[in-house]
């Protein structure tokens, strides 16, 4: 009897390491969002339910499972990228040429800069 299996052939380290990530995203999306419930019940119970704990620890946690599992990290991430690659605001530009005989500086509106 013969068994057929898939073999995957990877052409770098990174590119095993990239497929065991995108394998293994849920599960790491679901352990964010167990730590972060627990997080919540250990503070709720280690304060005595001081509810002013309990609401930061709760928003502090569904921070993490909005960052985690609604791709929160990659909203930022975008946004700083698009701030990084954007184009540079344009500036005045300023043409000077000089003058070897006269040994003088002049810029494009007629100023002359004497050297």
């Amino acid at each position: 009897m013969f068994i057929a299996t898939s073999l995957e052939v990877f052409a770098s380290i990174s590119d095993q390491a990239n497929a065991l990530i995108v394998d293994w995203t849920g599960v790491l999306k679901g352990f964010a969002l167990l730590a972060a419930i627990i997080f919540v019940v250990w503070v709720a119970i280690a304060s005595r339910l001081a509810w002013g704990r309990v609401i930061v620890s709760t928003l502090v946690g569904g921070f993490i499972v909005w960052a985690v599992t609604m791709d929160g990290l990659g909203w930022f991430a975008e946004g700083v990228d698009s701030e990084l690659n954007s184009a540079p605001p344009a500036g005045p530009t300023l043409t000077a040429t000089f003058d070897a005989a006269s040994e003088t500086w002049s810029v494009a509106d007629d100023h002359v800069l004497a050297a």
